[in-house]
């Protein structure tokens, strides 16, 4: 029995989260074992000269890998999870410079992997605790990531998907700006599920359809919330080839159906994203615009911080990933990230969304940068629609009234 077996709490039982350790040294990955066990997940270590288990890792599980394996790497592990389809979420550790991390880890990204986050050696059992607690789906989420999910056609033939909702507010006040809706599927189970992992392999045709019903969804919570909260946008996820086709625009009646849309549908579409046609998705994106849709550029930072299409396409809203948002506070690297996407985002007359807020110091060094908005765990987390309710009604009694300020297209600077 190895150490970190011997230390594994005797209630952890298989059909938990799975951490798998790959790590050449044995007192370290027998360290790292006890630590992350402590977060209540089931502890494997991994040999760095034999992958082979890795093969079995579950989109539920986390892979914590150092990127100096001896005559291994950490690229190397990146290519066999890549290669086997891994979902998961992915902690890189290192001792070497933090730029060497840095472009580690976008490597890992480059191979289609998660990495949710990086350690300089030395750090402390609290850092890894921090990025462990952040990346264990079952300690985050209501209900299970999803890994036993059925595929989303099962799940869109089937009726069951459901959707959770979480809060954006002001970064000053905290007033309620928008809502954004994320999709939740049922596992084998029957609990609710994360869809990330089913997402990343669908197609583009049920991605549309889910683009659909999403955009349904988020017309009648609109229609259900403006009463009471006229100035809430509801913020929708949805593929870049949405705007490539004609689904869009026959959604538009469903949209507007019970309510104006008066800019407070935002669609927010992935820096990951390609068009098929930027013509195409151009004059698409525009068209919405001039119907009363806004759009958000999500997930800054983690691709090609593609200006160009913040340029092209009438953004109003910038969202910058958490990888960048998670620890700016401490890391002069990521501030840079967020300085550049607010002052470019200001620039073209668009507001800023920090995404995966969860640390006080960030918030504040976000508020001084000059960012708008934000969400995450600091502020609430996903719920159903009965708890968002119940939220925003005790939430509103407790802040300021949101500000109102105007949600301009980014091509608002060109007119005139």
């Amino acid at each position: 029995m190895s150490m970190s077996e011997s230390m594994m709490l005797p209630e952890v039982a298989a059909s938990r989260d799975r951490a798998f350790i790959v790590e050449d040294h044995p007192a370290v990955s027998a360290m790292l074992a006890f630590w992350v066990g402590a977060c209540g997940l089931q502890v494997l270590e991994c040999d760095p000269h034999n992958l082979n288990q890795l093969d079995q890792a579950r989109a539920s599980d986390i892979v914590v890998v150092d990127l100096c394996l001896g005559d291994q790497d950490g690229i190397e592990v990146f290519r066999r999870l890549s290669a086997c389809g891994f979902r998961g979420r992915i902690i890189v550790i290192s001792a070497f410079p933090q730029n060497v991390i840095d472009v580690a880890r976008q490597v890992g990204v480059d191979f289609g992997l998660n990495i949710v986050g990086a350690l300089r050696k030395p750090f402390s059992p609290g850092n890894l605790r921090e990025l462990v607690t952040a990346a264990a789906p079952s300690i985050l989420h209501d209900g299970p990531p999803g890994d036993d999910l059925p595929p989303l056609r099962e799940i869109l033939e089937a009726g069951s998907l459901r959707f959770y909702y979480q809060p954006i507010v002001d970064v000053n006040t905290e007033a309620i700006h928008a809502i954004e809706l994320l999709a939740r599927g049922p596992t084998r189970t029957g609990r609710l599920g994360s869809m990330a992992a089913v997402l990343a392999d669908a197609t583009d045709g049920d991605l549309l359809d889910l683009s659909r019903i999403a955009l349904r969804q988020a017309g009648q919570l609109r229609s259900l919330l403006r009463p009471q909260y006229p100035d809430i946008a509801i913020s929708v996820n949805v593929p870049g080839n949405l705007l490539c086709t004609d689904a869009l625009e026959e959604e538009m009646p469903a949209i507007r159906s019970g309510s104006p849309i008066d800019n407070a549908i935002v669609l927010e579409i992935s820096e990951r994203d390609a068009f098929h046609d930027l013509r195409i998705a151009r004059r698409a994106a525009t068209r919405a615009v001039l119907h009363g849709l806004s759009l958000s550029l999500d997930d800054f930072g983690t691709f090609n911080s593609n200006f160009d299409r913040f340029a092209q396409l009438p953004f109003c809203e910038l969202k910058l990933d958490r990888a960048y948002v998670s620890g700016c506070a401490g890391d002069g690297f990521r501030q840079l990230i967020c300085r550049i996407g607010i002052e470019v985002a200001h620039a073209r007359g668009a507001t800023v969304v920090a995404e995966g807020v969860e640390d006080p110091a960030d918030l504040e060094t976000l508020r001084r940068l000059g960012a708008d908005y934000f969400q995450g765990y600091l502020i609430a987390r996903p719920m159903n629609l009965e708890a968002l309710v119940a939220w925003l009604d005790g939430h509103s009694s407790r802040c300021a009234p949101r500000p109102r300020r105007p949600r301009r297209s980014a091509f608002a600077l060109d007119e005139g």
